[in-house]
């Protein structure tokens, strides 16, 4: 499995959203080639938008998969 992890966090929107968009081109390509991939932007970035919830790592932390808790 390829865990994908970009930057996300910018105090600008637009900013945001492209780097949603981006991973999710990356994760798709990846996809594409046989690889199973976990893009934690791609399955965060929409449920933070359309239910108010946090944007940055303080938030999303717990979520994290490989989160070790260090």
């Amino acid at each position: 499995m390829i865990y994908l992890a970009c930057p996300y966090s910018h105090p600008l929107e637009g900013v945001r959203e492209a780097r949603f968009r981006a991973a999710n081109v990356v994760a798709a390509n990846l996809m594409a080639e046989g690889h199973v991939v976990y893009s934690a932007i791609s399955m965060s970035h929409p449920i933070a938008v359309e239910n108010n919830l946090g944007l940055d790592w303080d938030f999303w932390r717990p979520n994290d998969v490989y989160d070790d808790g260090v």
